[in-house]
């Protein structure tokens, strides 16, 4: 692959973690606007958090010259690595059935398509797109992160413009810090096998620290941007499987519709990235050939996808977070090390 600068690796980590669940506004709410303005907060702990575990993971692997296996083995041992492994493979494979959920939601909320030829329809599209290898998941990304940035920024204008007096009606629970770091933790399951791609195939440390840091940077600035909508429109968004969705539609049929574009294109980043990681465990780990690999992952995520997408985001994403603060601490400790003993090459 060819060597990724700051702003390719910030656009392709925005992405990977700006997906359907962020994008739709389900995360947003569940695990941020239910604290009121303290959700506020939690979004830049969320976003701090991925600033520096994103600059820790590719350092190390920039350094070390290492990929997502051997990132594992190194920080957690091989015994407790190889589990962790298994799980994020599973976990990886949750996130890309929400992503295909998320597509039958978001088309059947918008068009009242059926969400079974949404599901299949979403099946088909990233089966293709997985085809390409990273160059062609960084490309895409790359590409998409701009709209992502574009239509999170627009929605939250909007709501600004439209009605500028947000609800006071929230959540009573005050367990926001918990909230924003099980968010940070469980995201970074899915985010670690594509920066360990990403810092083998990065021209310097300096640019590790430098996407990372602009990638967190964007997930701050659009979550608090698109989380303001939640806060006004709260009431319309708790009885949406799409919240955001639904509130684009208070202001125009047009606007409804670029927006109905910009989530979906959340729900591709998501989902190739997630399959790439997928794809890869697979074939490095089960010798299993990408094509086969590719293909059991899309025909079946279609049946796991009919669960339903505010399902999977409200009780199965947080279930992972257990395993994600298990990396995310064993990934700090590694990068301590190789920082006092490894002198940074090309920094």
């Amino acid at each position: 692959m060819k060597k990724a600068g700051v702003w390719k690796i910030a656009g392709v980590y925005a992405s990977v973690i700006i997906g359907a669940g962020f994008a739709s506004g389900q995360e947003l709410l569940k695990f941020f606007a239910n604290y009121g303005p303290w959700g506020s907060v939690g979004i830049v702990v969320s976003g701090t958090i991925f600033a520096f575990a994103g600059w820790a993971i590719m350092d190390i692997c920039h350094k070390k010259g290492i990929g997502y296996k051997e990132l594992i083995d190194f920080s957690m041992g091989k015994r407790l690595g190889a589990v962790v492994e298994i799980a994020s493979a599973f976990f990886m494979y949750v996130l890309y059935a929400t992503m295909m959920a998320g597509v039958g939601a978001t088309l059947n909320q918008a068009h009242e398509i059926p969400f079974s030829i949404g599901v299949v329809c979403a099946a088909g599209v990233t089966f293709i797109a997985m085809m390409f290898d990273l160059d062609g998941l960084v490309a895409i990304n790359s590409l998409l992160a701009p709209v992502l940035v574009v239509g999170g920024l627009l929605v939250g204008l909007f709501a600004f413009l439209n009605r500028t007096t947000p609800t006071s009606a929230f959540g009573q629970d005050h367990a926001w810090i918990a909230s924003a770091v099980i968010y940070a933790s469980y995201n970074m399951v899915t985010s670690v096998p594509v920066l360990a791609a990403l810092g083998k195939n990065i021209p310097s440390s300096k640019a590790a620290r430098g996407g990372a840091l602009l990638g967190g940077g964007l997930m701050t600035v659009l979550g608090l941007f698109m989380i303001y909508p939640i806060y006004v429109y709260y009431f319309q968004a708790t009885q949406a499987e799409v919240p955001l969705l639904a509130i684009a539609s208070n202001f125009s049929w047009i606007f409804e519709q670029f927006y109905l574009v910009i989530l979906l294109c959340a729900i591709f980043t998501t989902a190739i990235s997630n399959g790439f990681g997928i794809v890869s465990w697979a074939t490095d780990s089960l010798g299993v050939s990408p094509v086969l690999a590719k293909a059991v992952l899309s025909i079946s995520s279609c049946l796991f996808a009919h669960i339903g997408f505010s399902m999977f985001v409200s009780n199965v994403y947080p279930l992972f977070s257990a395993i994600g603060m298990l990396e995310l601490s064993a990934i700090f400790a590694a990068w301590k090390r190789v920082s006092r003993k490894a002198a940074p090459q090309g920094a």
